[in-house]
C-alpha cells in the first residue's frame, strides 16, 4: 500500500503542536479529496529528534466517517481497520512515515479521523493532534471554502525551482510573536532553521538563500520546508511545503 493514494488532486496541510520534545511530526497532508469508491491516503513523517532510541505511538482518537467507510493506521506497517493504536520504533536521528488511509463508498460523502502522536510513556503535554479530513463530494466547492476560512495561509515559494535564494510566501490574519522556517532533506534531516519575530497581519515572506545551518549553500535536490508561527493573541499554526534547489 503506497503513502499517498494516486486519486488525491488537492493537497492542504494542517497546525501542528510546537512544544520542545523529542521526536517531530512533519505533516505532508491532512486534507484529500478523491472520487467516489476511491482510497485516500493522508500523513508524513515521524523525526527523532534525539540520539537515543525512543518508541511512538499513534492513536486514532476519533474517527467521524459514514457507516459504508473505513480506515486504517500505518506506522511501518499497516493495521487492520478496528485497530485504534499502532507504535513504532524511532532508531537515533531516524523518522519513520505515517499514514491514514480512508476507504470510500461510491456516494459522495466526508468524514474526519484525528491522530494523537506521542511518545510512549512520554508526556501527554507534549504529544501533536493532528485531524485528518477526507473526501469524496464537490471537491472545488469544499476546497475554496477551507481556503477562505483559514487564519493562516502558505502561499508557496517563488521562484520554484530556484538557483540562488526563493522567496516563501505566507499570510497570516494575526500579527506574528515568532515565526520559524526549518528546512529538511528528503529523508527527514533538519538542514537549515531560520527565526523570525514581531511580523505584522498580512501578506508576508521569508527569502531562503538555499544555505544550511552553517551558511554552506546545500546540495541539489528536493526538500521539505516548515513554517511554524506564535501569533500575539497566542494562536500557533505551521504548514509544510516543498521545493526544489538547483545547484
Amino acid at each position: 500500500m503506497r503513502l499517498i493514494s494516486s486519486s488525491i488532486f488537492i493537497i492542504l496541510f494542517f497546525t501542528l503542536s510546537l512544544s520542545a520534545k523529542n521526536f517531530e511530526t512533519v505533516v505532508e497532508d491532512t486534507i484529500g479529496f478523491a472520487d467516489p469508491g476511491q482510497e485516500i491516503a493522508l500523513g508524513g513523517i515521524v523525526k527523532n529528534l534525539t540520539s537515543n532510541e525512543i518508541q511512538i505511538e499513534i492513536i486514532r482518537n476519533t474517527n467521524n466517517i459514514p457507516d459504508s467507510w473505513s480506515t486504517s493506521l500505518c506506522l511501518d506497517l499497516c493495521a487492520a481497520p478496528w485497530i485504534d493504536t499502532v507504535t513504532g520504533t524511532l532508531n537515533p536521528n531516524d523518522s519513520l512515515e505515517f499514514s491514514i488511509h480512508f476507504f470510500t463508498c461510491p456516494a459522495p460523502n466526508e468524514g474526519e479521523a484525528q491522530l494523537i502522536i506521542r511518545e510512549v510513556r512520554g508526556n501527554d503535554a507534549e504529544a501533536d493532534i493532528v485531524l485528518f479530513q477526507a473526501s469524496t463530494a464537490n471537491n472545488s466547492a469544499i476546497a475554496a471554502t477551507e481556503k477562505i476560512n483559514r487564519s493562516f495561509r502558505l502561499l508557496g515559494n517563488y521562484p520554484n525551482p530556484f538557483n540562488n535564494s526563493s522567496k516563501i510566501c505566507f499570510q497570516s490574519a494575526y500579527p506574528i510573536r515568532t515565526a520559524t522556517l526549518r528546512v529538511y532533506s528528503i529523508l527527514g534531516r533538519l538542514v537549515a532553521e531560520e527565526n523570525l519575530s514581531n511580523l505584522p497581519a498580512g501578506d508576508l515572506q521569508i527569502n531562503f538563500s538555499g544555505t544550511d545551518t552553517k551558511g554552506v549553500v546545500l546540495p541539489g535536490g528536493s526538500y521539505i520546508y516548515k513554517l511554524a508561527v506564535m501569533t500575539l493573541n497566542g494562536r500557533s499554526f505551521s504548514d509544510t511545503g516543498r521545493f526544489t534547489f538547483l545547484k
